[in-house]
């Protein structure tokens, strides 16, 4: 073989390597390429997966946005009703205490405040006998009247059904500050034109200085208390700033009902009679049966001034209790002097007449004594029939089905409403007092014969009280009154005294 062999067998080598090599970096390619298309894979992959996971993270975010409004929403609709009145839509007691709490601590040296409590005497009333729908418009616009009348330092809220409160800032002296409560109260006390009827607001406002008189929501609570109870004590509705006689007074009630409870526990009351007289024969037919109450400091007290709006309903039952049996003991009593014909008078004093317990209250006084119904009449003032007359009527018709008679008393001391002559089942009508008082549009005499027509036509009885003067007298029997009390014919008088009284008024 010669050299030229020896060369083409090199080339052919070279070749051979040359072709090794290049398809060994093609294989390499190739898996570059599949390693490179399986990153992509798994790349894609992952870039999918974030896009899936991303529009998840998305829509749970929006529901989370969503579910944060809601919520949002529930709280703020959970803060309102915690926090607002629903009727008025002013701030309730909770967050006017908060805010009289902030007040009392941000208030700076030299500084003053008020805190004032409005109450609407007679929104219960006017509830009660016209509706709820009239009673929630004449306190939103008891509301409106009030805001109109305030100023950006006052803060106001309800914080019970006939109260509104309201704390002032803001101002150089005391005097200004009651000066413009007076002002207020005068604005608050004018008639609405309430689409039930015209109504005149029975208005009590009472105020403490803040910190004249307390340095803490507890005191200043308490003491705002004590002049609001002052003035529906006092029965005069107007402007009460708070004094430290107030407390005096409130630890004399105190005491006075200590004296109560003790007195009702042992039946201590002095029990007293007080005659009705038949203006026709002039004659006693009726003795209201007074339980007095014996004070070491106070004297000899009547029902009115040891039974006020704080009484103990249970108290004022229990007296109830104890006077009708007494009325029905002395109806014996004088049965066995020979006088069966004296009706006996027991006073409702409580408010809480609608209670069933006095149907038992009254048919064991009844069984007890095996005295004669109908010759127990019970005095159930307007007001008491007014506050439920559904209820009241109702437990009425019970005891009337016990052979007990009715008297509606102090007919006319307030809001009268001739629904309750036409509903209740009473016999007699007893007029207040107060008709009388003060410059009237129609004359006495006119007033009481027309009354006494409309309430003779409706087969009622008519009596007259507080009687002191013989021209009075002439009056009554002038319009055709039936009875009449007071003391031009007998003061309150112990049994003895009255049976001495009926005695000698029979001759």
């Amino acid at each position: 073989m010669g050299p030229a062999f020896y060369v083409v067998l090199a080339i052919a080598v070279i070749l051979l390597a040359a072709l090794i090599a290049v398809i060994g970096n093609l294989n390499k390619v190739k898996e570059q390429q599949q390693k490179s298309a399986e990153d992509n894979r798994r790349l894609i992959s992952k870039v999918t997966r974030l896009e899936t996971d991303t529009r998840e993270a998305t829509l749970s975010k929006d529901n989370l946005l969503i579910q944060y409004e809601e919520l949002k929403g529930l709280y703020e609709d959970v803060n309102r009703i915690a926090f607002t009145d629903k009727l008025t839509e002013l701030p309730n007691n909770t967050q006017f205490n908060d805010l009289f709490e902030g007040v009392i601590m941000t208030l700076r040296e030299g500084e003053m405040a008020a805190v004032c409590v409005i109450r609407l005497s007679n929104y219960d009333r006017i509830t009660n006998s016209a509706g709820h729908m009239a009673g929630d418009e004449l306190m939103l616009d008891f509301t409106t009247r009030l805001k109109a009348n305030i100023t950006d330092d006052d803060f106001i809220a309800r914080i019970a059904p006939d109260e509104l409160a309201m704390i002032s800032q803001n101002f150089d002296n005391i005097t200004e500050y009651e000066d413009r409560m007076a002002k207020l109260y005068n604005v608050l006390c004018m008639p609405f034109e309430n689409s039930a009827r015209n109504i005149a607001p029975e208005v009590y406002m009472a105020t403490a200085i803040i910190p004249r008189d307390g340095k803490n929501v507890q005191l200043l609570s308490l003491n705002v208390r004590l002049a609001l109870s002052h003035a529906i004590n006092e029965g005069e509705p107007k402007v009460y700033n708070y004094d430290a006689s107030m407390a005096k007074q409130a630890m004399k009630r105190m005491e006075l009902n200590a004296l109560l409870n003790q007195t009702v526990s042992d039946n201590a009351f002095t029990y007293l009679c007080s005659a009705q007289m038949d203006l026709r024969t002039a004659r006693p037919a009726a003795l209201e049966i007074i339980p007095a109450l014996d004070s070491p400091s106070q004297g000899r007290l009547l029902p009115k001034d040891y039974i006020d709006p704080s009484t103990d309903n249970l108290i004022a039952k229990r007296i109830f209790a104890l006077t009708i049996k007494e009325a029905c003991h002395k109806q014996k009593v004088f049965d066995n002097a020979g006088f069966t014909d004296i009706n006996f008078i027991v006073g409702c004093l409580s408010g809480q007449f609608i209670d069933d317990d006095f149907v038992k209250i009254v048919y064991n006084a009844l069984e007890e004594s095996d005295a004669t119904p109908s010759r127990i009449l019970i005095s159930v003032p307007e007001q008491v029939l007014q506050k439920k007359p559904a209820e009241t009527i109702g437990l009425m018709r019970k005891l009337e089905k016990l052979g007990i008679r009715f008297i509606l008393d102090e007919f006319g001391a307030g809001d009268s409403s001739l629904t309750a002559l036409l509903n209740a089942p009473v016999a007699l009508v007893r007029l207040s007092g107060a008709l009388f008082d003060g410059e009237t549009r129609i004359s006495p005499d006119k007033f009481l014969s027309s009354f006494t027509e409309l309430v003779h036509n409706w087969r009622l009885k008519l009596i007259a009280t507080d009687v002191e003067f013989s021209e009075q007298e002439t009056l009554l029997k002038k319009c055709h009154t039936d009875y009449a009390q007071g003391k031009l014919y007998s003061g309150n008088m112990e049994e003895e005294l009255a049976l001495q009284f009926v005695r000698m008024s029979l001759k």
